[in-house]
């Protein structure tokens, strides 16, 4: 039973050194792909200062397609270690990217910003949430909006909120 975790991690070992040594070797234009399959790599196996790294790289890049997941992932990070202000501004980051990334940025974002009391800040970052495509993070998005709007005592916007989202279930 011991050999499969090992073989695993041998097999991580390799797919890390054979990215670092393409990075070595790529193009600019080439890099942010690289630089996120390698951050990937280094989460897995618990190198998270690394990952870190990786993932810093990325969002220095601006790479459409990689740099959304790169600041969700540091602002996740950041607010795992107990730093909002941090994760905060990586969340915020992170919606500048219209990609799945960023709807769930905006999500965490809400989070982090109802529990500081920001209420008018956090109702912001659902509604973008809850244009998301996927349909369970628009949902969650619109019940949250429904709480605010019930404690808040709008009514009629919780109920109409609720619907929403019953609506969103059943797609």
């Amino acid at each position: 039973m011991q050999i499969l975790p090992a073989l695993r991690r041998r097999r991580q070992a390799r797919a890390i050194a054979d990215l670092e040594s393409k990075l070595q070797a790529a193009e600019d234009r080439h890099r942010p792909r690289i630089l996120a399959q390698l951050a990937t790599r280094y989460e897995a196996v618990g190198r998270d200062h690394d990952a870190d790294g990786a993932y810093q790289e990325v969002l220095v890049s601006r790479d459409p397609d990689f740099a959304a997941r790169a600041a969700l992932w540091l602002g996740a990070a950041r607010e795992a270690a107990g730093s909002a202000t941090e994760a905060e501004a990586f969340f915020e980051q992170a919606t500048l990217f219209r990609t799945e990334e960023a709807f769930q940025a905006a999500y965490a974002l809400a989070r982090l910003r109802l529990r500081r009391g920001s209420l008018d800040a956090a109702r912001r970052s659902l509604r973008f949430a809850a244009t998301s495509a996927d349909l369970d993070l628009a949902r969650s998005a619109t019940m949250s909006l429904s709480a605010i709007a019930e404690e808040g005592g709008n009514d009629w916007g919780a109920r109409t909120l609720r619907e929403r989202a019953e609506r969103l279930r059943s797609l």
